[in-house]
């Protein structure tokens, strides 16, 4: 059968204009499906239980997970126990991203699947160190009481400042009072800044810097007895907060330890008090 040239031509030019046309939707939805809550089902978490100075809920982890204020009762016997649950409803910006949780059942301890390092044994103690007109800085100390040696990750090490959600398009998805406002860093990522917060460019910027005099390596060791003391010096605004660290946990996959948190308060003058838990 002959097809005439015209006609081959305008069928080859009506199916590139499908193919983009194609294209173009797929692009749209993949830009929906970004920037929009991304609704996510049946996942395991593991964490440390945490209630806060303002009683909002997380799992605390490699990353600070959030829990609804209807649902985190549940979790109240648990606070400071590394447990794991199966999630039935979340909500995520994006991916990666913080994650709330409005739905779970509890599974039982946090597997300690040593994938992130070996926890037995370890102690973790922050400690305020405020100077006077100063940015407030902690000392965070890890500590060997087992045995054997342990060989820490200081990648694995992960300062949290909490405080009152500032409500705007870019904090967690959360139906609680409060938020991380620092997360997600390290101690060899410093000097680490989370800027714009409450989506201000150039506003209400929050970060940390581990001073020079105590440098962290990639890994250490710290022998039985040993310990190993590092300063975090905070850059932040007037507010509430409450500072912690933690230890191991990957992204909630197996249990990790908590420090013991301290709330303070910052004027707009910087004055820095510490406010009793």
């Amino acid at each position: 059968m002959h097809v005439p040239p015209h006609t081959l031509s305008r069928a080859l030019l009506l199916f590139r204009k499908i193919a983009v046309l194609g294209l173009c939707v797929l692009c749209l939805s993949l830009t929906i499906v970004s920037t929009a809550d991304a609704q996510l089902h049946g996942r395991e978490y593991s964490g440390v239980v945490m209630f806060d100075r303002w009683d909002s809920c997380f799992l605390i982890s490699g990353t600070v997970t959030y829990i609804s204020r209807a649902a985190k009762e549940a979790l109240r016997p648990y606070n400071g126990v590394a447990i794991q649950i199966h999630a039935h409803e979340i909500k995520q910006h994006s991916n990666p991203g913080d994650v709330f949780i409005q739905s779970f059942d509890i599974l039982g301890p946090a597997p300690d699947t040593h994938r992130y390092g070996v926890l037995d044994g370890l102690e973790l103690m922050a400690e305020p160190n405020f100077s006077s007109g100063g940015n407030p800085a902690f000392f965070i100390q890890i500590r060997n009481t087992a045995r054997n040696t342990a060989v820490i990750m200081s990648s694995s090490i992960v300062p949290i400042l909490l405080g009152p959600s500032p409500r705007s398009p870019y904090t967690p998805p959360t139906d609680e009072v409060s938020v991380a406002i620092v997360t997600r860093g390290n101690m060899l990522t410093s000097p680490f800044i989370w800027r714009s917060y409450d989506g201000k460019s150039g506003e209400r910027s929050a970060g940390y810097t581990v001073d020079s005099a105590t440098p962290p390596l990639e890994r250490f060791q710290l022998a039985p007895g040993e310990s190993r003391k590092f300063r975090i010096r905070l850059s932040i605004p007037e507010g509430q907060y409450q500072f912690l660290f933690g230890y191991g946990g990957g992204f909630n996959d197996e249990r990790s330890l908590v420090s013991n948190s301290i709330s303070f308060n910052v004027t707009d003058s910087g004055v820095v008090t510490l406010v009793n838990q």
